[in-house]
């Protein structure tokens, strides 16, 4: 990475995030030689160029960790929210677990709060064990992204559609684009021989599809 760097002076970057001002190229080099590290150039047309200390096949790996969790997340759809309540009944809890269900399923994010109120704030960790047994019930479908956490008179937990969930549904747009395509490909095919029938009529001329 070092001999792509085309400056005298740089401003260095270390490995720890410090700025280390600006130096010679050539010394910072030795720095990263001396930690058995790369020297990278993060911003080229900065004057001087700045570049960073570090480990760049460690920095490859993220940064093609993080292109593809965006790409995940691409496919996933706007925050939902689902509402709860303390003193909800047996049925009533059964109809909003089906629907988160039903929101992860469509690769909603999804934000679970439970509302209490008045004296219901000394129950709080029943109001917790109850927010815990919701996500029991649809952690085969759902990754959660933010543990259920007190505000003021709710508790809120985010819950987000598994990786898997996310796979499934870019293979089946996949398949969808394709099949897509086959039938586009084949109306095209029928219209080109029918336009040669036609052409074929006007000339009065056989012709055999």
């Amino acid at each position: 990475m070092n001999r792509q760097i085309r400056a005298d002076y740089v401003r260095v970057i270390g490995d720890d995030g410090k700025n280390l001002d600006v130096m010679p190229l050539s010394r910072a080099i030795e720095m990263a030689e001396e930690k058995g590290l790369d020297l990278v150039e993060v911003s080229p047309n900065m004057s001087p160029p700045v570049v960073k200390i570090m480990d760049y096949g460690k920095y490859k790996y993220e940064m093609k960790k993080r292109a593809h969790e965006a790409k995940m997340h691409a496919h996933i759809m706007p925050l939902k929210e689902i509402r709860l309540y303390f003193k909800m009944d047996v049925h009533d809890l059964e109809v909003k677990v089906r629907k988160l269900r039903e929101l992860l399923e469509d690769l909603h994010r999804v934000q679970v709060t439970m509302m209490l109120h008045g004296r219901e704030m000394k129950h709080i960790e029943k109001a917790r064990e109850n927010m815990r047994a919701v996500w029991e019930k649809v952690q085969d479908l759902g990754k959660m992204e933010k543990e259920a956490t007190e505000e003021g008179n709710r508790i809120v937990m985010v819950i987000m559609p598994k990786p898997e969930l996310i796979k499934q549904k870019e293979e089946k747009l996949k398949a969808e684009r394709m099949s897509g395509r086959k039938e586009s490909n084949e109306r095209i095919g029928k219209e080109k021989v029918e336009e040669e029938r036609k052409d074929a009529e006007v000339k009065g001329e056989g012709f055999v599809s």
